[in-house]
């Protein structure tokens, strides 16, 4: 991999933190009843990196990052307030610019990099969404969430 990891990982972070409506954000996770009131929240955290394959010894091994990326909202003790409305925004905004589709199928190992996103760092072959997004609209506790699994794939 020629670009550094930390590159990748804070060219996704500086994107991630200009959503619509977050008061808190941090790659580092802080649980919920520690926010204090800060929501929504935001938090980027980085899971398992795995090389890909090397089809030619001459090219650059691909990598495949993985970051799980967690949104909070306060679910607040109004009947009334929506958490979904907040929690939507934040995740209309990662999806407009990261789409949930995995790899093209020309090109090999990962296409010729076709999808919208490559957050503007060389080296960055496609980022995309990896997976459901996974809700808890907050019953059982005061906070509505989401998770969504974003993979990179890195040159």
């Amino acid at each position: 991999m020629r670009v550094t990891r930390e590159t990748v990982y804070a060219g996704l972070f500086a994107f991630l933190q200009k959503a619509p409506g977050l008061v808190y954000f941090s790659r580092r996770f802080v649980p919920f009843a520690q926010l204090q009131g800060k929501t929504p929240a935001l938090f980027q955290l980085e899971r398992d990196e795995t090389p890909g394959p090397r089809p030619d010894p001459r090219m650059n091994p691909f990598w495949e990052l993985r970051v799980t990326v967690v949104v909070f909202v306060a679910s607040n003790s109004d009947p009334t307030f929506n958490p979904y409305v907040p929690l939507n925004a934040i995740l209309d905004y990662i999806e407009a610019a990261i789409p949930p589709s995995g790899p093209t199928t020309t090109g090999f190992p990962y296409g010729t990099g076709q999808t919208r996103q490559n957050l503007g760092i060389a080296g960055v072959q496609a980022v995309y969404i990896d997976g459901p997004i996974e809700k808890d609209e907050g019953l059982a506790a005061p906070d509505s969430q989401a998770e969504v699994s974003i993979k990179i794939i890195v040159a």
